[in-house]
């Protein structure tokens, strides 16, 4: 009787399938990585959308826009519990909370204060990107383990470094008096900070001198967007380099996160004079910049509510006519 043929692979026939699965594995992976970023940068727009959405609501109902509150000043002089003079010390995000399904979170400071075990530690989803994570913290006491929960995303300052680039690359002149620093918190007596450093949507409340208010900065309203709204920046993501996602006690740009006023919630053109990928973030100065993680581009809402992403590679004249709510020049957000 003969025997039956056992059919098997050879060694060397197995080699080659593994060898071809791994190929096709390889090539397969990154396609399923670029989808994947693809559906967190969606959400990331999504994310701008919704606090877009929250900031003209907020206009609708209170014929102005939100501030960037008083500053670290005023939130220091006015307390934890109240706003300062009748003017709001918390960021412009902590104002538009109701309008974005937040209105216990917002009510929270009014009965407990800025109480970093309960109102500071509310991550709101929709302020953060999730191609970083979410649930984002920034430590401010290493010795208690204070923290709060941080964002992703910001209103636009001027500093001396947009300044200077227009003015040596583009011979564009500004009327501009620098502070004693570059980040504006000292010698604001001395300069016209409201008209030098907010010429974006989102201007301060006013300027604190110890307890007293020395100036009433004026309200923004639509009428002050002479640029267009459909052409004009209201928020874009923060620069953050890839190891401080989470940022530690000392680290000024993010002081008390999502809520609190300066500039844990505003921005300003960077170091490198540029947008920048958050893998290519080096110093901490380069920190107070717009940048993304997302490749290539860096997503923004506008004032009308729009949103789209942005050329990481946008020079400084065209950011700026970006940025600026009424410089006279408006730019084509198609192009940039």
């Amino acid at each position: 009787m003969k025997k039956s043929r056992i059919e098997a692979f050879t060694l060397v026939e197995l080699l080659v399938v593994i060898g071809i699965i791994a190929i096709l594995i390889g090539l397969l992976l990154p396609a399923v990585q670029y989808v994947r970023e693809a559906a967190r940068r969606t959400s990331c727009l999504n994310n701008l959308k919704q606090l877009a959405l929250a900031t003209l609501s907020f206009e609708s109902s209170q014929a102005r826009f939100p501030t960037s509150g008083l500053g670290a000043e005023g939130f220091e002089v006015g307390g934890e519990r109240r706003p300062l003079f009748g003017l709001e010390n918390g960021s412009h995000f902590f104002q538009v909370l109701p309008f974005i399904d937040q209105a216990n979170l917002h009510a929270r400071r009014a009965k407990e204060g800025w109480d970093w075990e309960t109102v500071l530690q509310r991550p709101v989803p929709a302020m953060n990107c999730p191609t970083r994570g979410s649930e984002r913290f920034h430590t401010f006491s290493e010795a208690t383990g204070a923290r709060a929960a941080i964002t992703d995303y910001a209103a636009f300052v001027m500093n001396d470094k947009i300044v200077n680039d227009l003015e040596e690359n583009f011979e564009l002149s500004l009327s501009y008096s620098p502070p004693d620093n570059n980040f504006g918190f000292t010698g604001a007596e001395r300069w016209n900070e409201e008209r030098d450093r907010y010429r974006g949507v989102i201007s301060k409340g006013g300027n604190v001198n110890g307890t007293r208010l020395t100036r009433k900065y004026s309200r923004i309203r639509f009428s002050h967007i002479s640029d267009g709204t459909s052409n004009t920046m209201l928020f874009g993501e923060k620069g953050a380099r890839t190891d401080q996602y989470n940022t530690r006690e000392g680290a000024w740009w993010e002081q008390r996160g999502q809520l609190f006023p300066g500039w844990s919630t505003m921005r300003a053109w960077g170091d490198a004079r540029r947008l920048l990928p958050d893998s290519d973030l080096r110093s901490i100065t380069q920190q107070g910049t717009f940048g993304s993680a997302h490749p290539g581009l860096v997503n923004f809402c506008l004032a009308d509510g729009a949103v789209r992403g942005v050329s990481i590679n946008i020079n400084t004249l065209d950011f700026y006519r970006f940025v600026a709510r009424a410089d006279g020049q408006v730019v084509n957000v198609n192009e940039l």
